[in-house]
């Protein structure tokens, strides 16, 4: 009863037996508070929206070493074309450092990249945050 577009089925199939393995729940609604990882397109102002863009800002929490190691596997795996750069609130093998939201903004817009892996406490705060920002205003004569 789940609609699941064929070619990203094998996705789909990859995600669940990682979950299994490491013992995660995965939430099978459209990006509510149960899903496991919480993801959102981000335009060249690094404000979220729904449509498919080529920036990708997912939000994780950082449960373990183990964890997030195998986070950041599944996503050189299956997304070998894309650049992905890793931001954690502590400091990790790659892992850039953040102190803020505002600190994580302006970090991204000097990276090049097509996935964003945010680990931080706050996923919810996270997508707030960059659900909200405004872009830059566009010249006007009002």
């Amino acid at each position: 009863s789940f609609p699941v577009a064929s070619r990203l089925a094998p996705y789909l199939v990859t995600l669940i037996i990682f979950a299994e393995a490491n013992e995660l729940e995965i939430g099978w609604s459209y990006g509510n508070a149960g899903s496991v990882y919480r993801a959102v397109y981000l335009t060249r102002g690094l404000m979220g929206t729904q449509q498919p863009t080529e920036k990708v800002l997912i939000a994780d929490r950082p449960y373990s070493n183990e964890y997030v190691q195998a986070g950041e596997s599944f996503l050189k795996e299956h997304f070998k074309w894309g650049k992905i750069v890793v931001f954690s609130q502590v400091p990790g093998e790659g892992h850039m450092v953040y102190s803020s939201f505002d600190d994580l903004r302006g970090m991204l817009r000097s990276e090049r990249f097509h996935y964003a892996y945010v680990l931080c406490d706050d996923p919810d705060g996270l997508m707030t945050a960059f659900s909200s920002v405004s872009s830059p205003s566009a010249a006007s004569l009002f």
